[in-house]
């Protein structure tokens, strides 16, 4: 029997078995690539044009058909979860949205329950992230509708704000005015016969205060009223500055110092240490601004010759700004071996001991540059550290030796007194063994304050003259011994006389050690102080103290001197 060919162009069984597969594949390619696609809908319906094409599609094996078909549910079932995951997330954020316009809502209604009519811009901000705030549920309605309300309240407040503020700075256009003519009045009432310049001045200085305090005025007017105020201001300074020595004095005496700051600049201007002089030149910058006014006339013209010196040196600054860094950090090396020496000293009793050594480290440093920035604070609080430790230590050490050196003194002047009052004894004879032992335990007593070594010398001499005189002037009066009445010849109105002239020496030299204790104490805290600007002014202050009280001692001891002469003057009487 023949075989039949097929019929040319005609499809073999395995080719239409071929074809009739490649139609699901296509299907299972368009599956597989929605699983990325991010438009949920249009996923969602053509997965069910997947479904409706595959149940029309042709007859294949039937293995082969639910293999490829359960491809396609896994593709659409990773769509399906990316779909809920998303839709998840975006009720996570509408959820978020509503907490966070909530937050708006409240703090508008904070702004008009308290009546801060005058936010105007805190409420536009407000309004703007309050609608800018996507993507939001179906229950957002509700909150616009509230924000929106506590909005219209708002404005409603806000245009009677704007009426009063208008009426406000009418008002205070009105007392601008007022200040204004009063300015003007005291200007035109100057002239070459005006004597009390400290009324006037106190007039101008309580209007210009007045005119600071009062509030902004219509915008229309500030400026005019500004330029009226300013030359009503600069007519008083001039007939001040015209009629006024004293005031002319002060004025030239600003030029003077600003003249003196622009020299300061230009020399600073060729140091060669950049760091030195950057710091330098900043503490002039700083004291120009607290120079008191100068003539307008001269004003610009100084500003301008400083600010000239000024820039030129911030350009060669920045051009070496290397330069001046390492600078800093070789005087931060310094500070650093400065600190070390001054650690090291705590232990040594010889250098702590010395009244020299805070004040010479104080000068070292003083006179080393400036540091990095960022290490100002650390250095100095090592270097503090140190310094504390040193006086805490010093001050301990002269504390036992000033107590030492007044138990002494004390000491000496009972001896003193003891010597002097034997003079009165009426058997000084029998005295003169006692006596002599006081003066022995004179000699063996310890040293005093230097300051009160010549004094109490002085007065150990005359108690002991004393005690001669009478002795000697006891031993003319008859048998050489006071026994029995043979006493002193001198009247007992000059012997009392000297007992009160000594009471009163003994008096004096008691406020004298006071006032020696104040001087040291003020001493001591001086080098307590740190040798900057404020801490300069504030031991001028304590050196105010100091020659006070100096000068109050001073008059003391001259006081005792005088009475100790007068005493003389009586012991010298009882020889005659």
């Amino acid at each position: 029997m023949e075989s039949k060919e097929p019929l040319e162009g005609a499809e073999t069984p395995d080719q239409n078995e071929q074809h009739d597969a490649s139609f699901y594949h296509e299907l299972v390619e368009k599956a597989t690539g929605l699983k990325s696609i991010n438009d949920w809908q249009l996923g969602a319906m053509e997965f069910e044009n997947i479904r409706l094409k595959w149940g029309e599609g042709p007859e294949i094996e039937d293995e082969k058909k639910k293999e490829l078909y359960a491809t396609v549910l896994e593709a659409q079932k990773e769509f399906n979860e990316a779909r809920r995951a998303y839709y998840e997330k975006q009720n996570e954020r509408k959820a978020a949205n509503l907490e966070k316009r909530e937050k708006f809502i409240t703090r508008m209604n904070e702004i008009v329950e308290q009546k801060k009519w005058s936010q105007f811009n805190e409420v536009a901000s407000l309004q703007r992230k309050f609608e800018d705030v996507r993507p939001l549920p179906p229950e957002a309605e509700s909150q616009n509708s509230r924000f929106n309300a506590l909005v219209d309240e708002f404005n409603k407040h806000k245009v009677e704000y704007l009426v009063k503020i208008r009426e406000k700075e009418e008002e205070n256009l009105m007392v601008k005015l007022t200040i204004l003519d009063k300015v003007k009045d005291l200007a035109k009432g100057i002239s070459a016969e005006t004597s009390d310049w400290k009324s006037l001045d106190e007039q101008f200085d309580s209007l210009s205060d007045q005119w600071k305090k009062v509030g902004r005025v219509v915008k229309e007017k500030s400026d005019e009223i500004w330029e009226q105020y300013k030359v009503a201001r600069d007519s008083y300074l001039g007939k001040k500055l015209e009629f006024n020595t004293e005031y002319k004095a002060e004025l030239e005496k600003n030029i003077k110092a600003k003249e003196t700051l622009i020299a300061k600049a230009e020399e600073l201007s060729n140091e060669e240490d950049l760091a030195i002089a950057s710091k330098e030149m900043n503490i002039l910058h700083r004291r120009w601004r607290e120079t008191g006014p100068v003539p307008k006339a001269v004003s610009e013209e100084l500003w301008t010759r400083f600010k000239t010196i000024f820039d030129k040196f911030n350009e060669v600054r920045n051009e070496n700004i290397d330069e001046i860094r390492a600078k800093e950090q070789e005087h931060y090396d310094t500070k650093v071996a400065l600190c070390e020496k001054a650690e090291t000293l705590v232990d040594d009793d010889a250098a702590v001991n010395r009244k020299d050594v805070i004040e010479k480290l104080y000068n070292e440093w003083n006179a080393i540059g400036p540091v990095p920035k960022r290490k100002t604070k650390t250095i100095w609080k090592r270097f503090k550290n140190a310094i504390d430790s040193l006086q805490k230590k010093r001050r301990s050490f002269f504390k036992e030796q000033r107590q030492e050196q007044k138990d002494n003194l004390q000491k000496k002047r009972d001896i003193i007194d003891k010597i002097a009052a034997f003079s009165e004894a009426e058997d000084k004879e029998a005295a003169l063994p006692t006596v002599k032992e006081l003066q022995q335990e004179f000699n063996e007593a310890g040293f005093v304050p230097i300051k009160q070594k010549n004094k109490v010398w002085d007065d150990y001499r005359a108690a002991c003259d004393l005690f001669y005189k009478a002795l000697r002037s006891s031993n003319q009066g008859g048998s050489g011994h006071s026994h029995g009445g043979g006493g002193s010849h001198v009247p007992s109105g000059a012997r009392s006389e000297v007992k009160q002239k000594q009471s009163e020496i003994f008096r004096l030299r008691k406020e004298a050690d006071k006032l020696n204790e104040v001087i040291l104490q003020f001493s001591d805290t001086k080098t307590y102080i740190k040798p900057n600007k404020k801490g300069l002014i504030l031991r001028e202050e304590i050196q105010e103290k100091i020659d006070k009280a100096q000068a109050e001692l001073d008059t003391k001891n001259a006081t005792i001197e005088s009475i100790r002469q007068e005493i003389e003057t009586l012991s010298n009487s009882e020889d005659e």
